[in-house]
């Protein structure tokens, strides 16, 4: 989700809520009382709170793949992620986590593209909103040797979403169930 799909739903939220609390208190003006239309109010106000602490993505992703290495021995061993026109290496004898972390720094450091990089549950995420990359970008992977360390990566055209829900405490199929509630709750109510 980017901000501009957010900033879309608050909005349209935040007018079904006006509409509703105008509603509600001209109704409760000439003494009608709907427990359930303040009850509903009452939990869209909540989940607006949510959508606005929500960090979604500020712009289009363009790219987006994981890599997932297994490190099996202790000897050195060469890992090669190819972007595009960027080659990492890696060369050496570390940790999963010493591997991931050269990952990263090059990808961030890459002079020919606009990376983001992390590692979530050992996973290498590398994903990026330059427009010089799409899905397509050819990505490949090796390693010198299958016995020390073996890498796969996966395109993640249609399954980012593991991204932004490590970036936030809501994950995006929540952040879109709490939208699609709230939009019934505003708009079910007949008092």
């Amino acid at each position: 989700m980017t901000q501009d799909c957010l900033n879309t739903h608050i909005l349209y939220t935040r007018y079904l809520f006006i509409d509703k609390m105008d509603n509600y208190l001209t109704k409760l003006n000439i003494g009608k009382q709907c427990k359930e239309g303040y009850k509903n109010l009452r939990i869209v106000r909540e989940y607006m709170k949510s959508y606005c602490s929500y960090q979604p993505f500020e712009d289009t992703v363009t790219y987006a793949y994981s890599f997932e290495i297994t490190r099996v021995g202790e000897d050195t061993v060469d890992i090669t992620i190819n972007i595009g026109l960027d080659t990492f290496i890696y060369t050496g004898t570390g940790d999963l986590e010493e591997i991931n972390t050269y990952f990263i720094t090059e990808a961030l450091a890459s002079s020919n593209y606009t990376f983001e990089a992390r590692t979530i549950d050992d996973i290498l995420y590398i994903y990026s909103f330059d427009n010089s990359l799409t899905f397509a970008t050819a990505t490949t992977v090796s390693t010198s040797d299958v016995d020390e360390a073996t890498i796969t990566e996966t395109n993640l055209e249609n399954s980012y979403c593991t991204i932004l829900d490590e970036l936030n405490c809501l994950t995006t199929e929540q952040l879109c169930c709490m939208i699609q509630h709230g939009y019934s709750l505003l708009q079910d109510c007949n008092c």
